[in-house]
């Protein structure tokens, strides 16, 4: 089977004519990069990581939730310049992004 642009399109039944572009671009991006990771597999360059078995443990840790250095609310977006459950101001790390203790100008995590 081969994969065209007139192809695509046609799978795609009923796209505008003026979006044809769009799956034309991602078609040509994709052959793109089958086209680099076949050759890198040909000169024993980077190779392609496996899949992890879903039964499979990985040993990383999960992403600790950010808290509010005033409150101890969780921060659910950082670098949002107030608390929004207590609404004081927080200053952040300039090195890590991560917030900075209440009255203090080094970060914990970093140490700038």
């Amino acid at each position: 089977m081969q994969i065209t642009p007139q192809s695509v399109v046609t799978e795609l039944d009923g796209l505008p004519t003026v979006k044809h572009h769009c799956s034309n671009l991602g078609l040509r991006h994709c052959m793109q990069q089958l086209r680099i990771t076949g050759k890198n597999r040909k000169q024993g360059g980077r190779k392609m990581a496996k899949t992890p078995n879903k039964n499979t443990v990985t040993n990383k840790a999960a992403p600790q939730a950010k808290h509010c250095p005033y409150c101890d609310a969780e921060m659910q977006a950082l670098n949002l310049p107030i608390c929004r459950a207590c609404h004081a101001e927080i200053e952040y790390c300039p090195h890590c992004g991560l917030p900075l203790d209440k009255g203090t100008n080094t970060c914990k995590t970093c140490g700038h």
